[in-house]
């Protein structure tokens, strides 16, 4: 009770959030698994326990899956992620994947799948970036749930600030849940689990 939960960023983002109902839930939900011996050396974790927590709390809220289980309905890639973005409105935003904040660049690396089927360290100012181009007919997630290690770093912010962050200053998402250290893959799914049952 005595955690402090919430921080209030302001934006200087000029982006439109259209209002959604209940009935406009819709959840995009990527789980990026690295392989064996990728070449980063992040290793693989449970993918299939990872998706059941999140689509437990999702409940009866519809979800398109982007990974390499085979409820996935595209890989988990950046590439794929903006081309569900563009073609269909998706409130909910929910990411789990490794994550990692490198002091010489500044910022965090989310660990996805690269277009030729590897693991790929796609840097915050990257992702933003893509999506950033993105058209505004569908519009942007209005909440992203990053289970992604170092998400929110704290040390980011004396550079460009950490990818949560970002994600609200730069983009003007009006909510982001993120982690200001490293995750335990358990701790996450939990989490998930519980804020979405409230939703």
């Amino acid at each position: 009770q005595h955690t402090p939960l919430s921080l209030y960023l302001p934006s200087g983002s000029d982006r439109r959030f259209p209002p959604f109902g209940r009935s406009d839930l819709r959840a995009l939900v990527i789980v990026a698994n690295p392989e064996p011996g990728n070449s980063y050396g992040v290793e693989p974790f449970d993918e299939a326990a990872a998706l059941d927590a999140v689509l437990e709390g999702l409940g009866d809220i519809p979800s398109r899956v982007l990974g390499k289980d085979p409820r996935a309905e595209g890989p988990p890639t950046l590439t794929e992620l903006c081309k569900q973005l563009t073609a269909q409105r998706y409130p909910l935003l929910h990411v789990v994947s490794h994550g990692a904040y490198s002091a010489r660049s500044g910022e965090t690396a989310v660990f996805l799948d690269g277009d030729d089927g590897k693991t790929e360290a796609v840097k915050a100012t990257t992702l933003i970036q893509r999506l950033r181009r993105l058209g505004t007919a569908r519009g942007l997630p209005h909440f992203a749930f990053l289970a992604v290690c170092d998400s929110a770093k704290p040390e980011a912010e004396g550079s460009l600030g950490g990818l949560g962050q970002r994600l609200v200053r730069e983009l003007g998402m009006p909510a982001v849940v993120a982690m200001t250290e490293r995750v335990r893959q358990r701790t996450a799914s939990e989490l998930g689990r519980a804020l979405y049952a409230r939703l």
